[in-house]
């Protein structure tokens, strides 16, 4: 029993090397999932902002495609990228695996797909009598200010959402490793 201690010690440090490896790796799959998603709203706000620059109007149809887009991207950050990060903490979901299902072509394929139910009609235009809108001048200032507010609105809410999901993902290996660092190791 005398030799358990040595080998037990040696494979507790090769565990805490490779868990912390995959912890990185954890965290940088879920960086590149979050990155990617938010780049997703961000074109989407940098659409809406070209055009008001621009002074282009914008058509209500423009404009709601531009919301829905990123609504679809924090929605899917919300409920397929949380579900993915718990798989991820979980260690049900490898990090090679999480960054090909849920980063780039993959992640547009999840956001395109997601199905939007509350305030956004299933995700249909409703009818619009006219297919261009012109407001007023003091209108269009109102309505800047509120496409502005939503899209940071948007933006910020998937940030939070982001740091959200990482914090909780490495709290988690922490919390394992801090667990397979304090068990018992055997008799000496």
């Amino acid at each position: 029993m005398a030799g358990a201690g040595p080998r037990a010690g040696a494979a507790e440090g090769a565990c805490s090397a490779g868990c912390t490896a995959a912890v990185e790796a954890s965290a940088i799959a879920l960086t590149a999932a979050i990155v990617d998603s938010n780049q997703l709203v961000q074109n989407q706000q940098n659409e809406i902002l070209k055009a008001l620059n621009t002074g282009a109007p914008l058509s209500p149809e423009q404009l709601q495609a531009a919301i829905l887009a990123a609504a679809r991207a924090i929605a899917t950050q919300s409920t397929v990228l949380a579900s993915a990060a718990q798989a991820l903490a979980n260690g049900t979901l490898s990090a090679e695996a999480f960054i090909s299902q849920y980063t780039g072509a993959a992640l547009l394929d999840l956001v395109n797909k997601q199905e939007l139910n509350s305030g956004f009609n299933g995700g249909k235009a409703p009818a619009a009598p006219g297919n261009t809108v012109q407001p007023q001048s003091k209108d269009d200032d109102d309505n800047k200010a509120l496409i502005i507010g939503l899209v940071v609105g948007l933006v910020g809410g998937a940030i939070v959402i982001g740091v959200i999901i990482a914090i909780i993902v490495m709290r988690r290996r922490k919390q394992q490793l801090v667990a397979n660092k304090s068990a018992p190791v055997g008799e000496v």
